[in-house]
């Protein structure tokens, strides 16, 4: 990856590594967003990574196995032509962590999109949800920079 810079969102309790041309933006106090620069040749499309705090509807690591769980039967329904890719479970600073990776094509568009989602478990109040996407036309430029600041993640939150 390029040089990054460390990008820190005390709101959400979030540190990561980011290259330095991709821009932060708050979306509100409980979600961010990393941009990655404009793609002339794919329409000034930019790859990204969402990083969104939320509070668990019970405060337990069952309820974090259901929200995988039916996160899994939604993803054919929500995205058009989705194609599982992968998954693993594994652990973020001790806590349980889940990721899945896959593909799918906008019905409008005619884009294909490569993404991960991935899911932490802090804590009985808190959870993270992480999205990461771009064009599969950038796969191999962007996937690795957007796999590299997801790897670099730091839970600070207090």
């Amino acid at each position: 990856m390029a040089a990054t810079i460390e990008y820190r969102n005390d709101k959400v309790g979030v540190v990561v590594q980011k290259p330095n041309d991709w821009k932060a933006e708050p979306v509100n106090d409980y979600q961010f967003r990393l941009f990655s620069p404009p793609s002339a040749a794919h329409q000034s499309y930019r790859s990204t990574i969402s990083y969104q705090l939320g509070e668990p509807e019970r405060g337990d690591e069952q309820w974090f196995k259901q929200l995988i769980f039916n996160s899994a039967l939604q993803m054919p329904e929500e995205y058009p032509f989705y194609k599982l890719l992968g998954q693993d479970n594994f652990q973020v600073q001790g806590r349980p962590a889940y990721i899945r990776r896959y593909e799918w094509q906008d019905s409008d568009t005619g884009f294909h999109f490569s993404q991960f989602q991935a899911f932490i478990y802090w804590d009985a109040e808190n959870f993270y949800l992480i999205n990461a996407a771009t064009l599969k036309p950038l796969y191999a430029t962007h996937m690795s920079a957007l796999d590299s600041i997801f790897k670099s993640t730091r839970i600070i939150l207090k």
